[in-house]
């Protein structure tokens, strides 16, 4: 079976109303199986940021509020120079 994975980037600096509306969204979408939200580790344009654990842990205090097909990925953060 095909899995339809969308990524959501974005810095979640910090995570708000239009992030988490979004992801609702797309995770009702038929054609998305899952939704993963996936912090930067560091901003394209060299834009000063939250700490990256401050940001994943915002993000995390959200997770239990959004459906289950959504989860967190820090491979960004973790991989970011």
């Amino acid at each position: 079976m095909l899995t339809n994975i969308l990524v959501f980037g974005s810095s979640f600096n910090p995570v708000h109303h239009g992030h988490l509306s979004l992801a609702r969204a797309f995770s009702q979408e038929s054609w998305i199986n899952q939704v993963i939200l996936l912090p930067c580790g560091q901003h394209a344009f060299c834009k000063k940021l939250a700490p990256a654990t401050d940001r994943l842990q915002m993000l995390q205090l959200t997770l239990p509020s959004l459906p289950s097909n959504i989860s967190i990925s820090t491979y960004e953060i973790e991989h970011s120079d």
